[in-house]
Parts: structure tokens; sequence; C-alpha cells
């Protein structure tokens, strides 16, 4: 009987893997799409939008696509301040050992965001001494440098942070975005504590609270993490459960695909009105008239209004977030709008569709 049992489970392990195989994304199909994508991120890297300039260096990074890196490397001395200080986190996060020595002269005359990412860089590239540097920038006047520091201590998910970062939290002046992103750090540096405080941002009624809490309950990298993301796929809000899906297939879960599938297939009303439905239909069978009802009710109403101008924003959102999920998920049935993704009048969309076929590619 236990030995008719394991091949019943061998076989259907090998059938498993025969399906995952052949529902995956086609290499060949990804290499003939690999031209156009590069051309897309090169030309955004040299956008007069300093904002696309920004996003495009993340793509690389993101996709560990390290042919590009010169040019990301020129960036460093951008005249903005974001696009610099993304263009030296780039550096560090693919280990370009080529911009080393100006990494060094950044540490002395750049700004100080720009400090923080060359001494998160030259750490990445074996050089720790000027992590103190960074450890500094978590009590700076500047919330913005406090939220810079934390986030690069969190990349670097050293346990040795793990008590400075303890220290900031226990700052009762500490902001709300600074909190979230030393709880995420926390969470990548391992400390299993700040999980209570990274479920209580899940539950928020801030949509960016919520986005926070996905980000950051990812940084666990488990069964329990995935558990607690995959609840925010029952979100009442669209963006949400992108985030959701996405960060669910950086953690190798497929389980939000349905999601992505939807934005690239179906209009904006129909996926709002399923959802309107879907979250009454999870009222009623609690109890009638409770508050939670009432508050789910009002909610998935709220999803489902919107002046002309707000759904195509939404509309915009949530293809450039389910365009830059299609790379993670890695399923056939989404890498084949690919192409359409790729000419797509909105360049931010493209850029998610140019990250996909990078990732894709590796």
């Amino acid at each position: 009987m236990k030995k008719k049992t394991f091949v019943f489970v061998v076989l259907a392990m090998a059938v498993s893997f025969c399906y995952g195989q052949s529902n995956r994304s086609d290499n060949k199909y990804i290499i003939g799409l690999e031209k156009q994508a590069v051309a897309i991120v090169s030309a955004s890297l040299e956008s007069r939008d300093s904002i696309l300039r920004a996003r495009a260096i993340e793509v690389i990074s993101n996709a560990k696509y390290k042919d590009l890196m010169p040019q990301v490397s020129k960036l460093m001395g951008d005249d903005y301040v974001p696009v610099r200080f993304a263009a030296i986190m780039a550096v560090g996060d693919m280990k370009y050992s080529k911009s080393k020595k100006s990494l060094y002269k950044l540490i002395e005359v750049a700004d100080a965001s720009s400090k923080l990412a060359a001494a998160y860089a030259l750490a990445r590239l074996s050089d720790k001494r000027k992590i103190p540097l960074i450890q500094r920038g978590l009590f700076s006047d500047d919330p913005q440098i406090c939220a810079n520091a934390a986030m690069l201590l969190g990349k670097l998910g050293d346990k040795d942070n793990i008590e400075v970062l303890y220290r900031v939290l226990a700052d009762s002046k500490v902001s709300q975005p600074v909190a979230h992103q030393v709880a995420e750090a926390l969470a990548s540096s391992g400390d299993k504590k700040i999980y209570d405080n990274i479920w209580t941002m899940l539950i928020s009624k801030n949509v960016d609270d919520r986005i926070d809490g996905i980000s950051a309950m990812g940084k666990f990298n488990g069964s329990q993490a995935i558990k607690a993301i995959q609840t925010m796929l029952y979100d009442e809000e669209l963006e949400i459960r992108l985030f959701a899906a996405m960060e669910l297939a950086k953690l190798g879960d497929s389980s939000g695909s349905s999601e992505v599938l939807d934005v690239l297939t179906k209009p904006l009303w129909q996926i709002r009105q399923e959802s309107y439905r879907r979250i009454e239909e999870l009222a009623s069978k609690k109890k009638q008239g409770s508050k939670d009802d009432s508050e789910a009710q009002v909610a998935a109403r709220k999803d489902f209004m919107g002046s002309p101008q707000q759904m195509k924003q939404v509309e915009i959102q949530s293809k450039m977030l389910a365009s830059m999920a299609i790379g993670w998920l890695d399923i056939k049935s989404l890498s084949k709008h690919l192409p359409e993704l790729l000419n797509h009048s909105n360049q931010d969309i493209r850029l998610g569709a140019a990250q996909s076929v990078l990732v894709l590619g590796q």
C-alpha cells in the first residue's frame, strides 16, 4: 500500500512539474522582445522627465540587467537628487565595481541622501566602514533622510542593525512613513518581533499603509508571510490586490495571477463591478446589520464609483502594476500580452512591460 501511494505521489509531482513547465513563458518569445525592452529603458534613462529616469533605474535594478549599468553610473551625477540616489543605490544593488572610485568621492561631496546611498553601495562592494553614516541618518531632522537610511539598512539585511532600528521606533515623535520603513527594514534584517506591527499596517483603513504593509510583509519570505499577503487579494481596492499579487509573485506564489489577468483582459468597470459583488457576498455572510457589514458595503461602493478622469488614472496605474507583475509571475497566458504593453501609449506601462521582459530573460 505504501509503495503504491509513493508511486502515485511521484506521478502527481511529475504531472504538476510538466504542467508548470508548459505554462511558463516561452524563452524564445521573450528573447524576441528583449531588444525593444532595452530600447525603452535606455531611452527612459535619457528622458528629460526626472521621475521617468528614476523609474528606469529601478527597472534595471529590479531586473538585474547589467548591460545598461554604464548609463546608470553616469546618472550618479544627475541634477535631480532622487535620480542620483536611485543611480547610486543601483550601483550597490548590482555590485557595479567600476563605479567604486566615484562612490568614495560622493561620500565626501554629495548631498545627504546621496552620501547614504554611496555608503550602502560601498558596503555592497565589501567596504562596510561607512555603515555608521547610514545609522546616523536614522536620527536626522529630515524625515526623508530617516526613511532613506532605514530602507538602506534593510537592504543590507544585517542583524547588527536591529538594535539601532528599534531606537527609532522608540521615539514617540517618529513619523508614520519613517516607522513603516523601519518596520520593513527590521523584517528584512530577520527580526520576527516586528510581525504584529506589520500586520497592523495590513488592516489599516489607509491605502498607503496597506501597500507599505504588503511590501514589509514580503520581506519575511516564508509561508506565514505568503498567507498574510494572500488575504489582501480580497481587498476592496484594485491597486492593493495588484500590489499583493506582485509581492506574492516575488515570493514564488502565483495565487494573485487572476487579478493581473483581469486587468489585461477586462474593462475596469467590469473588474470593479465584480469586486463590488464579491465584497457584498462576503458581507452578507456576516451578521446582518452589523457594523462590519455596512463598512464593507460602503467601501465596495466607493471602489465602484469614480469620475471618468479618476477611472482613467486607475486604469493606467493598474495596467502599470500588472505589466510589472508579469515578469515575476512567469505565466504564458500573461506574458503573451507583453507586445501590446510594450507598445502602449503610456510610458509608465511601457517601462513596466520592459521590466518584465528583462526579468523573464534572466
